[in-house]
């Protein structure tokens, strides 16, 4: 996630059209979310960590975005 927050961050800054990354980034986090929630009791540590990669860097592609236009509607 630390990967692809500083990686979002950076090409926000460099005027990088963010928009597919964002896009890319909702369909994988879902994407996996979705995966994770067919794991059963007895799921095996090799099917638990690329879903949770992959995880990681979709919602780490969401949240620089998202949190600079919440926090860039608050008035001084």
């Amino acid at each position: 996630m630390v990967v692809a927050l500083l990686t979002v961050g950076q090409l926000s800054r460099r005027q990088f059209e963010i928009r597919p990354l964002v896009c890319a980034g909702l369909l994988v986090g879902a994407y996996e979310a979705y995966r994770m929630s067919q794991w059963a009791i007895g799921v095996h540590e090799s099917e638990v960590l690329l879903p949770i990669f992959l995880s990681g860097l979709g919602l780490g592609a969401i949240f620089p975005i998202v949190t600079a236009l919440g926090i860039g509607q608050i008035s001084r």
